[in-house]
This record gives structure tokens, sequence and C-alpha cells, in this order.
């Protein structure tokens, strides 16, 4: 198997993940824990009902998916989602899914 093979089947089951919540700990702990993990996961989504910290940290992380919480659901796109916000900021409607 060829060289660019391996990294197209790697790239491939590479599991997608969202952080929802993006508070202390999230920033100081689980992002940049996340950032050393990318040769079997990929960071797909940020999740956050602050718009600053959704701007800085999906700028500094390379996250081009950015949702609040009334947005957000696991989509397709992400298979794992590592949640540090307590329930009671996520609404009691169904969440909407943004695929784009």
């Amino acid at each position: 198997m060829a060289t660019s093979d391996v990294a197209a089947e790697t790239s491939e089951r590479k599991i997608r993940y969202a952080v929802v919540g993006l508070g202390y700990i999230s920033q100081i702990a689980i992002l940049p824990a996340f950032g050393h993990a990318t040769e079997y996961s990929t960071l797909t989504a940020l999740v956050s009902s602050d718009q600053e910290k959704l701007k800085k940290l999906s700028r500094k992380y390379k996250v081009k998916r950015t949702y609040t919480y009334e947005e957000y659901v696991l989509c397709p796109r992400q298979k794992l989602a590592s949640v540090l916000t307590p329930a009671w900021k996520f609404p009691k409607s169904p969440f909407a899914c943004h695929n784009s």
C-alpha cells in the first residue's frame, strides 16, 4: 500500500468530534489535549452561547463549524461530543441540524 493510500485511509477513519461548552476546563485542558490527538481524530465543531469565545477559539483551533446550543445537534459529521456545560444551558426544543 502506498503512503498516500495509508494517509487517505487514516483520514477517512478519523473520529470527528465536537466540544460543547468553551469554559475554563475546555480552554486549559480539553482543547489543548485534543490538539495533540490528531492522528485518529478531528475537531469539527465548537458549541457555546458566547460568540466571542466561538470566534476566538475557532480561529485558534482552525474549526470551521461553530454553533450556539440552540443550533447544535450531533450531526453525522460528528461521531463524538465532549460536553463540558451544564444541561440547563440546552433548550428544551428540538435541535436543528446544520451540515453546511
